[in-house]
């Protein structure tokens, strides 16, 4: 028997079936920076649990859920979880997705998207249990006389987990990436993503209001130390999935972005940014343009010592960088050492600085920096960058 899904019909069922309260949500972080992740969100107030490597896990309700996806720098993404049962056949897994009401998490959209993974568990074909999952949410939706197909490109997002097990059901209230704040048009050669940067930022401390980065590519490490500095919410300018959810609340979230846009204080501050491939600097220009921060970044095009030579700054700055790992971009690695050691001990009054290097690269930077054990860095992090073991090398930090 089928029943037509009109919008009052789908009201009624959002009201009896859709969880409002006690959500079950999870940020899934980058790998070494889930407790950064945890402090970039300590204004929230919020009770928020880590779990070890892989991210955070907490309650609330859905205005906890777009608080987090606009304010959380460093995590991947937000999910609510919807169901969790043990499984070891594919009938009973299809059985217990029955039981989900789907149609109030889909609504009147023709199209959704899965992502599966199984380990450790009796069910680890994703290909079968990916057709299982497609079968019972089709079945349901049908039965309200609507046609539904799973496609990659789809708002709507259920990720499957099955391990040791145990199916974890959870959907997807992010859409893309949270590192896709929204105003990127260029990336360039060797990238980091946007919420690992701002990880590293936070890391680092209280920030000076002068930036130098010798090696500033598509310019990321400069919009989240500006943004960050200024308390402008990551999430302010993009879109987010849940706003095509059938239960969004719009005034709600409209409210949260306008405080969020209340709280932002643009502080003086000055970015150095220098690149050697003049293409990078001619498309970070037109960026910045649009985003009109020309009175706040200066740019330069030459080789970085002499960049760096040409720094004459006598009060306070931090230097970050993400230095070329000599895999993406071409570069004698221990030349590059051994100049920057050269010119962060003339600005070394001044300066605290944050490399950011490949893993196989920190003894050849123990050598030419002559340090005799790993203390004398004074925080050393280690991340995933772009599928790469990474460290930050944080020095002079007071």
């Amino acid at each position: 028997m089928t029943t037509s899904l009109t919008n009052n019909a789908l009201k009624r069922r959002i009201k009896k079936y859709f969880p409002k309260e006690k959500l079950e949500i999870f940020i899934p972080c980058p790998t070494g920076l889930v407790e950064v992740a945890k402090q970039d969100l300590s204004l929230l107030n919020l009770n928020i649990n880590c779990v070890k490597n892989e991210g955070l896990q907490l309650t609330g309700d859905w205005k906890t859920v777009y608080a987090l996806n606009l304010h959380s720098g460093v995590g991947n993404r937000v999910l609510v979880r919807i169901a969790e049962f043990y499984v070891g056949s594919y009938p009973e897994l299809f059985q217990k997705l029955k039981r989900i009401h789907w149609e109030v998490f889909i609504g009147n959209h023709s199209a959704y998207s899965l992502k599966i993974s199984a380990k450790k568990s009796r069910l680890h074909h994703t290909g079968n249990i990916g057709r299982t999952c497609e079968e019972c949410i089709e079945n349901t939706m049908n039965s309200f006389e609507l046609n539904i197909k799973n496609s990659k490109d789809a708002s709507i997002k259920f990720y499957i987990r099955i391990f040791q097990d145990r199916c974890q059901i959870s959907l997807d209230t992010t859409g893309d990436h949270l590192y896709k704040r929204g105003y990127r048009k260029f990336v360039g050669n060797a990238p980091i993503r946007e919420n690992i940067v701002r990880g590293l930022l936070k890391t680092a401390g209280e920030l000076p209001n002068i930036l130098v980065d010798p090696f500033c590519g598509s310019g990321t490490i400069a919009f989240e130390y500006i943004f960050l500095k200024w308390n402008q919410a990551p999430g302010l300018i993009r879109k987010f999935s849940f706003e095509d959810f059938p239960y969004f609340q719009k005034k709600r979230w409209q409210d949260l972005k306008d405080l969020a846009r209340e709280k932002i204080h643009k502080t003086p501050l000055k970015v150095f940014l220098n690149d050697l491939d003049k293409n990078v600097i001619t498309e970070l220009q037109k960026e910045i343009r649009i985003l009109q921060l020309e009175e706040f970044i200066e740019l330069k095009n030459m080789d970085f010592n002499l960049f760096l030579e040409q720094v004459a700054i006598s009060e306070k700055f931090i230097l970050i960088s993400n230095l070329p790992y000599g895999k993406r971009i071409n570069i004698p690695l221990v030349n590059m050492f051994n100049l920057l050691k050269k010119e962060l001990s003339r600005l070394q009054e001044n300066v605290k600085y944050g490399l950011i290097i490949e893993k196989e690269m920190y003894q050849m930077y123990k050598e030419v920096f002559n340090l005799e054990s790993d203390r004398e860095t004074a925080k050393t992090l280690k991340f995933k960058n772009g599928g790469l073991n990474t460290l930050f090398l944080l020095r002079n930090d007071e």
